[in-house]
C-alpha cells in the first residue's frame, strides 16, 4: 500500500471513531436536548441538570405538546404530581426541578424556559439558597452545565462529544430503559425506609443533643446586628418576576420541619424570615404574583414522621400543598407577615420543648 493511500485510509478510520460516538448522541439523543424522536418509547432521564435542557428544548418550545406551566425547585419539589396543575384550558404542567440547585441554577433556568414564549404560570419554590449572600453560587459538587442553557447552538458540541451523554445514547440505542420515567413521575422520590431510619428512637436521641447546642428557643424578634441586603433574592428572583408581568407566578416557602428551624438557631431563622418579609414587600403590588406559606398547618411541620431528615416531607405533603394552590388557600402577604412568623415562633418552641422533654 502506497504511502498516500495509507494516509488516507488512517484519517478516515481516525475520524470514524472520533465522530462515531457523537454520531450516536445526535441520533439517539438521550436527554432529548437536540430532539425528541425516541422519547415515547424510552421515557425520560433522572439526570436533571441535562434533561431539563431536554425538557425545555424539545417539549415546552414544542406548541404541539400544550405546556404552558412549569415548577421550579430543588428536591424538595420534585414530589409534586404534575397532572394536578393541568388547567382548564386543558394546558399541561412540567417540572424542571433542581435537586440541591442554587438560586442563581434555577434562575437560569427558569428564564430558559420563559424564553420558549409559551409559559403563562410558574410555580415557583422559595427556600434558604434566596436568603444567601452570594447570588452567583453554584452547586458545588454538581453544577448546572450552563453550555445546555445559553443561547449558543454551537455550544452543543459539549454535549455531543459528553463521554457521559454517549453511554446514555448506548443504553438508548440497546432499547434499555430502567430507570427512566414518564413526565408525571420523573423526578419523584419516596424512600420509606429513610423515613423510618429517621423517625427511631436512636436518631431522634441524636437531634435532641444536636439541638441542644443551638439555642433553639426563637426571640419574637430579630437580633439586632442581623445586617443582610439579600443580593441573591434581588438577582435571581424579583427581575425575573417584575419584567414577566403576563406570566402568574406561584411562589411557596416549602413546609421544612420545626426541628428544622429548630436547628438553624436564632440567627438562621430570622434571616429566612426577614428574606421573606423583602420578598412579600417587593411583590405586595404585583398583580401576578401570589406568595404561599405552608409552615403553620396542623400536624405538617411539627410532626417528625411526615420527614426523612430535617427538610424533606412525604410526597402526600406535595400533593396537598398543590392543592392548596389550586384553591388559591394559605396566601400570604406584607400585612400578614407580622402574625404569620409570631405564630410560626411560638409553634416552633412549643415543638423544641416538648421534643427536648421526651425520652
Amino acid at each position: 500500500m502506497n504511502p498516500k493511500k495509507f494516509f488516507t485510509i488512517t484519517l478516515l478510520i481516525t475520524a470514524i471513531i472520533f465522530t462515531l460516538p457523537a454520531t450516536i448522541v445526535v441520533i439517539f439523543d438521550p436527554f432529548f436536548v437536540i430532539h425528541k424522536r425516541y422519547a415515547a418509547k424510552i421515557g425520560f432521564d433522572k439526570t436533571d441538570r441535562y434533561q431539563n435542557a431536554g425538557l425545555i428544548n424539545s417539549f415546552l418550545a414544542d406548541p404541539s405538546e400544550h405546556i404552558d406551566t412549569v415548577i421550579i425547585g430543588t428536591s424538595m419539589s420534585q414530589n409534586f404530581p404534575v397532572s394536578i396543575f393541568k388547567n382548564e384550558h386543558n394546558k399541561n404542567s412540567l417540572k424542571l426541578t433542581l435537586a440541591g440547585g442554587s438560586a442563581k441554577e434555577l434562575g437560569i433556568i427558569t428564564k430558559k424556559a420563559i424564553a420558549t414564549g409559551n409559559v403563562k404560570k410558574i410555580i415557583w419554590e422559595v427556600f434558604t439558597s434566596y436568603a444567601d449572600n452570594n447570588p452567583d453560587a453554584i452547586h458545588k459538587d454538581s453544577p448546572l452545565p450552563l453550555f445546555l442553557y445559553n443561547d449558543s447552538f454551537i455550544d452543543n458540541w459539549r454535549y455531543i462529544f459528553n463521554n457521559s451523554v454517549f453511554e446514555k445514547a448506548l443504553k438508548v440505542a440497546r432499547g434499555k430503559r430502567k430507570k427512566r420515567k414518564n413526565l408525571e413521575d420523573l423526578y419523584v422520590w419516596e424512600n420509606d425506609q429513610q423515613f423510618i431510619e429517621f423517625n427511631k428512637k436512636e436518631n431522634l436521641n441524636k437531634l435532641r443533643k444536636k439541638i441542644k447546642t443551638k439555642k433553639p428557643f426563637i426571640p419574637l424578634s430579630p437580633p439586632d446586628d442581623i445586617r443582610i441586603i439579600f443580593p441573591s433574592l434581588y438577582k435571581n428572583l424579583i427581575p425575573i418576576l417584575k419584567e414577566n408581568p403576563d406570566i402568574e407566578f406561584e411562589l411557596f416557602f416549602p413546609p421544612v420541619s420545626y426541628y428544622s428551624y429548630a436547628l438553624h438557631g436564632t440567627e438562621g431563622f430570622w434571616i429566612q424570615m426577614l428574606m421573606r418579609k423583602k420578598l412579600l414587600g417587593e411583590t405586595e403590588n404585583l398583580k401576578n404574583v401570589h406568595v404561599y406559606g405552608f409552615d403553620l398547618i396542623e400536624n405538617t411541620s411539627n410532626n417528625l414522621t411526615n420527614y426523612m431528615d430535617p427538610n424533606h416531607y412525604k410526597p402526600e405533603i406535595s400533593r396537598d400543598m398543590a392543592k392548596h394552590m389550586l384553591k388559591h388557600q394559605h396566601l400570604m402577604t406584607a400585612q400578614s407577615w407580622d402574625t404569620y412568623t409570631q405564630t410560626l415562633i411560638q409553634k416552633i418552641n412549643v415543638f423544641s420543648k416538648n421534643f427536648l422533654n421526651k425520652h
